[in-house]
């Protein structure tokens, strides 16, 4: 193994960690509103982490010598991290829909010439066209439509639910025609795929338009498209976790299994479907203590915490030792 695998294999350890402390702040945050600040930190700090960890294992590759260049991609990469950064410091809202989004998804393209037979001709074409979408869409989502009058409005929010149709439909091509990877990159990427159309797609058209906008405003629902993305962005630096794991123990096999995907997707939609359902009762009756909502959200966020240990212990149980390589 050499410095730069090794470094990313400690920098995935780290990963595991934060996944872990962000699962059980989580539940604490149903409970709490202090630990929401927390939770949103973490959850951002995660999704980083794992952008930054992917995009340095294609550079890591290329030096090794295991594959071709891929600058198109990199580019993108290097480009949405510096973004992104600016934009948290200048406070820009939904900078993580902007930036962090076009350069995770450009890793995912990475990703599926690893797990599909599509060509690396399609992709360089493809990563090009998507992550300008994309971008569009982003620039849509982070102005301020609640002045415009409805017709531009429905225009712009039927052009980002577009985008984000146009971005799935290309993730599709690569989910069926698999290569014979066993490594469940695929799995992640379908799912970061999902989440990406709910929270950019769905949610992220919906606040477009200046009344629904004005509706939830004040609620938690007008941060819907932020953190589902960001849930879009761990969910496939989680699959990059898998090949990479994979590609450094040089093993064509699952790493971590199909139980902590299920528990953690399947936790973060409920909690998700939770939250929204806690925030329309408000809406309608702001008198209400839905509390059996709030229950059922720290369950749902439970199941996540067991597939997040679970997780843990499947990088452990494959964890690389530095002497033996």
């Amino acid at each position: 193994m050499t410095s730069g695998q090794r470094y990313i294999y400690t920098l995935i350890i780290l990963v595991v960690g934060t996944l872990i402390a962000h699962s059980l702040i989580a539940i604490l945050a149903v409970t709490s509103v202090d630990w929401l600040p927390i939770l949103n930190a973490l959850r951002r700090i995660l999704a980083v982490q794992l952008v930054v960890i992917g995009g340095m294992y294609t550079f890591i590759r290329v030096g090794s010598g295991q594959t071709h260049r891929w600058q198109v991609i990199q580019g993108i990469w290097i480009v949405g991290l510096v973004a992104y950064f600016l934009a948290r410091t200048i406070r820009l809202p939904a900078a993580s829909l902007l930036t962090l989004t076009p350069a995770a998804a450009s890793l995912g393209f990475w990703l599926m010439v690893r797990y599909s037979t599509i060509t690396r001709l399609w992709v360089d074409l493809a990563v090009k066209v998507i992550t300008g979408w994309l971008v569009c869409a982003g620039f849509i989502l982070v102005i301020d439509t609640s002045t415009w009058v409805d017709f531009p409005a429905y225009l712009a929010a039927g052009f980002v639910l577009l985008a984000y149709v146009v971005f799935a439909a290309h993730i599709h091509k690569a989910l069926i025609n698999p290569n014979g990877t066993q490594t469940l990159a695929a799995y992640w990427h379908a799912a970061a795929v999902i989440f990406w159309l709910i929270g950019g797609g769905v949610f992220g058209a919906a606040l477009t338009v200046p009344n629904v906008a004005n509706f939830v405003h004040g609620t938690r629902l007008t941060e819907f498209p932020v953190i589902i993305s960001e849930f879009a962005v761990i969910a496939l630096g989680l699959g990059l976790v898998n090949q990479i794991m994979a590609d450094l123990r040089d093993e064509n096999r699952r790493v971590t299994g199909l139980l902590p995907y299920w528990c953690l997707v399947g936790g973060w939609l409920l909690s998700l479907l939770a939250e929204f359902s806690y925030e329309l009762i408000l809406l309608h009756d702001p008198l209400l203590s839905p509390d059996g909502v709030r229950d059922f959200q720290a369950f749902a966020l439970t199941i996540a915490l067991v597939g997040a240990i679970i997780f843990a212990l499947g990088i452990y149980a494959r964890r690389i030792k530095f002497d033996e390589t």
